[in-house]
């Protein structure tokens, strides 16, 4: 597959001047006689040129992994020169997405006279149906003056076929200078509590875009969802600007802004790719949004009441049965109207002790239009009353004597997927109608419920 998702590798931003890939050919770009310029390999992999699955440019480099010796699955440069104690991230994009293989980078350090001094060892590259990075921040050790950069793939045993496929584009070898700030995940930046543990300090990550809120932006890792995003705060700095979609690797501070985790004084900023894969958004009910472990997050309510159209400030409220959440004006100035339900999605913002979704543009507000009906309709227990809830093994709905025709019920999962429907048509007078619900695993659902052209909506706990 042709598939162009921007710039590789092009520059990274450090105290306003620009630091120098150390690789050549990272791209892939050159090859001469069938292979790529400056770069070897061992004889377990086959190395050929590629057009067809691209991250940037022309040419990706095809690697296929013939062997189980992993001492002879190497794919390198060397005699790259290196200054002791300074810091480098080393990395490539990958595409990796055959169960049989696996690849990380290995720098390998060497004194100036080439004899061998020791070597860092990244993490694994995972399968991926799109493109993804592996990187390792590494500090040259004492008496460094050489550094191989190596790629080298890995058999799974478990799943090995007798070869594995690989695709390579925008390699890089960055000297960052020191200190060396630690690499860690937005995960573990966020620590799974109310203060980063890492606050104060240097930290560098990788994440792609999910908003944009003029020089400021969100990052998420993938798969995304609780503590997997983060806020970026560049103040006037524009320079290089980000787009939604963009793959970043970021060095930062770590700060703590009234309780809202970010990582500001961005000194090192590289744009990896551009397209990628948006993590989320996670489908949470409202009031779950009031949490934060989802501060950062990319996440989306549905079927939401507008139960305060002003909270001022921009902000207004939205509730789906669970507890309210507020909805910020920071890049969508928006005027709800109260009792309208609404989809609403966007990254969560903390700020004057109070969760909020930030839409990025008017596509991520929904109005699904009114829910106030007069009497006779559907709405509350007016026209029908949810009898069981918490529910266990069905759920048992009691429509008022006046609801006849046909009544449609359906049930929806957390994903906003229909696991139930069910249709009855209803004689006059008071009736009873029971949905199974037998097989779904105890949780959290919601539900619909149409008759004569009005819906009512609702949230079902099932035990």
């Amino acid at each position: 597959m042709k598939k162009v998702l921007g710039m590789a590798i092009i520059a990274i931003l450090a105290g306003g001047a620009y630091a120098t890939n150390l690789l050549q050919n990272p791209g892939f770009e050159s090859w001469v006689s069938g292979a790529p310029e400056f770069w070897s390999n061992d004889d377990g992999i086959t190395v050929t040129q590629n057009s067809d699955t691209v991250l940037s440019g022309n040419y990706s480099a095809k690697i296929v992994l013939t062997t189980q010796d992993q001492s002879d699955a190497d794919f390198f440069q060397e005699y790259i020169p290196v200054t002791e104690g300074n810091m480098y991230t080393a990395g490539t994009s990958i595409f990796d997405n055959d169960s049989a293989g696996k690849a990380r980078i290995v720098v390998y350090w060497f004194a100036s006279d080439s004899s061998y001094i020791s070597g860092t060892y990244g993490s694994y590259s995972s399968d991926n149906p799109d493109w993804s990075v592996v990187l390792d921040t590494v500090v040259a050790p004492d008496g460094a003056a050489y550094a191989k950069f190596d790629i080298r793939f890995y058999d799974v045993a478990s799943n090995w076929d007798g070869d594995a496929e690989f695709f390579l584009d925008g390699a890089f070898f960055l000297e960052m200078g020191e200190p060396a700030p630690d690499t860690l995940t937005i995960m573990e930046i966020q620590g799974q509590s109310d203060t980063s543990p890492y606050e104060g300090q240097i930290v560098v990550t990788t994440g792609v875009v999910t908003a944009v809120f003029g020089n400021n932006f969100f990052l998420e890792e993938q798969p995304g969802g609780a503590w997997h995003g983060i806020y970026v705060y560049r103040g006037g700095v524009s320079d290089p600007p980000v787009a939604v979609g963009d793959s970043l690797l970021i060095t930062g501070t770590v700060s703590e802004y009234y309780g809202m985790t970010e990582i500001t004084n961005i000194v090192d900023l590289v744009i990896l790719s551009s397209g990628a894969m948006v993590p989320g958004p996670t489908l949470l009910a409202t009031n779950d949004v009031n949490d934060e472990a989802y501060e950062g997050v990319f996440v989306k309510v549905d079927n939401a009441q507008c139960t305060n159209d002003d909270l001022g400030y921009g902000e207004w409220e939205v509730d789906d049965g669970s507890g309210p959440v507020r909805i910020d004006d920071m890049g969508v100035p928006y005027s709800p109207i109260l009792g309208n339900l609404y989809m609403v999605q966007g990254p969560v913002m903390y700020s004057y002790g109070n969760y909020k979704i930030e839409p990025r543009t008017e596509t991520d507000i929904v109005d699904y239009g009114a829910t106030d009906v007069e009497e006779g309709a559907l709405k509350g227990d007016v026209a029908f009353k949810l009898l069981t809830n918490p529910a266990r093994g069905k759920a048992v709905f009691q429509f008022a004597p006046y609801i006849s025709g046909k009544v449609e019920i359906t049930l929806y999962d957390m994903t906003g997927k229909a696991v139930r429907v069910l249709s009855k048509d209803l004689a006059g007078g008071s009736s009873r109608v029971e949905m199974n619900l037998e097989g779904l695993p105890g949780g959290v659902y919601f539900y619909s419920v149409r008759a004569g052209g009005l819906t009512g909506r609702g949230k079902l706990s099932i035990m």
